[in-house]
């Protein structure tokens, strides 16, 4: 296959050859060579594709590479223009500090990630603790104190279920945006070991989807779940006290006026 390239003056190494831009014209060089896809995909790259004209500037209204043709051009007119190298550096760290955002917030996440973790081994160790001191009154009941604690149990087995779900939920939803986090990090780190060129092409979208990037709210549980616990655990010393004065009412026998106990509920 020979060597379809813009004629040059001299004679050309094959590396040199198939540098340049393919334009359908033999290029004159003694050497037949044939240029690898990569090699040819970057010599293309290199050149706008209108005007065949090396990219040697970029548009910061398009964030785009362009030719000097395209920047005298009617499109481009009123754009600010600056040197290709001039923008590969300045975006290079743009993409640095996105990075180290990213990075940060990564951390941040995990943290968070165990700190929800332990406050739901830490809520669930409380609820275990309520349960078995509101088994252990309960036992010493009447029936109807045996369905207070049925509907006890059941608001306690509610709290572990939303702990629980809220828990799941939470650290779910830290798990998703740390592995969006790190392939937006791959692809940000890919990014950078690019050519200017191709480097920028596609600076837009990549420098949206950092902005478009939201931290999650670090609170795994709603306070209600404190409150709710904190209520049920000051039933234990009321069921202390009221099973000692129920015992005195019964030990004194029936003359005594009985008292009539408000129901758990109405706490």
């Amino acid at each position: 296959q020979r060597c379809f390239l813009p004629p040059v003056q001299g004679t050309l190494s094959a590396k040199e050859c198939q540098a340049q831009p393919a334009t359908g014209k033999h290029c004159g060089n003694s050497q037949e060579i044939q240029p690898s896809d990569g090699q040819r995909a970057e010599a293309l790259g290199r050149f706008c594709e209108r005007h065949q004209e090396p990219l040697k500037l970029f548009c910061e209204d398009d964030r785009a590479p362009i030719c000097v043709v395209c920047d005298k051009s009617k499109e481009h007119r009123d754009h600010k223009v600056i040197p290709k190298e001039e923008a590969f550096e300045a975006y290079q760290g743009k993409i640095q500090g996105h990075l180290e955002f990213l990075n940060k917030q990564k951390k941040e996440i995990l943290a968070s990630k165990l700190s929800g973790e332990a406050e739901s081994q830490k809520l669930l160790k409380r609820t275990e603790s309520e349960r078995q001191k509101i088994m252990a009154d309960f036992k010493q009941s009447h029936q109807f104190l045996e369905e207070q604690e049925r509907l006890l149990l059941a608001q306690l087995k509610e709290l572990d279920d939303g702990i629980k779900s809220c828990g799941d939920q939470h650290i779910a939803k830290l798990s998703e945006e740390m592995s969006s986090i790190d392939d937006l990090i791959k692809e940000l780190e890919e990014k950078q070991k690019q050519p200017a060129t191709e480097f920028l092409q596609d600076i837009r979208s990549i420098l949206q989807r950092c902005h478009e990037n939201k931290a999650v709210d670090p609170i795994a549980f709603p306070p209600g779940f404190k409150k709710r616990i904190e209520k049920i655990s000051k039933m234990h010393p009321f069921l202390e006290t009221a099973m000692k004065e129920f015992k005195d009412i019964v030990l004194s026998g029936p003359q005594e006026k009985k008292r009539t106990f408000p129901g758990l509920a109405d706490l």
